[in-house]
Parts: structure tokens; sequence; C-alpha cells
């Protein structure tokens, strides 16, 4: 296992940094549940905690497995991905 994938943070109160953005995501998990998004745009410089902060926002709203999509929008450049975006939009939340 990887430094970095050892010693990611686990809760919101473990990261480092992102204070305005772990501020909001508290504050939105502190709403009725009905009041959730059912989607979060998450974006920044390399390295900055985007798929750390993602992570604990899906554990904290209780998603697992196919509950949840995970898009690293790096790696969407071709028609094909497109289309497998697309195809997965039909799903409800």
């Amino acid at each position: 296992m990887s430094l970095a994938l050892k010693y990611r943070p686990k809760t919101l109160k473990e990261v480092a940094g992102n204070q305005q953005t772990v501020k909001a995501i508290q504050a939105i998990l502190n709403r009725d549940q009905k009041e959730i998004q059912h989607a979060f745009l998450l974006t920044g410089n390399s390295g900055c905690g985007k798929t750390t902060i993602a992570r604990i926002l899906a554990e904290q709203l209780g998603c697992v497995g196919r509950d949840y999509t995970e898009v690293d929008s790096g790696q969407f450049r071709g028609i094909d991905t497109i289309r497998e975006v697309r195809n997965q939009m039909m799903y409800k939340p």
C-alpha cells in the first residue's frame, strides 16, 4: 500500500487544508436528508484532495458499491467515454 493511500484521511476532521470546502460539506451533511443534492462536483489542482473528500462524503452519506459513481474527468477525453457517461446517466438517484 502506498504512503498516500495509507495516510489518506478517513474523516473530514482529518483533512488538512481545504477548510472552506470541509465547512461547506459539513453544513450540507447537517441538513435534512431530503435536502441533500444528488450530485457533487469537486474541482481543483491535482493533489488538492478532491478524491479524498469525495470518498469521505460518499461514506458520510451512506453510499456503498453502486450507490455512487466516482468520475475522474482527466480520463474522459474521447467519444467512447462520453457515451459511457451518458449511458450511466439514465439511472435515477
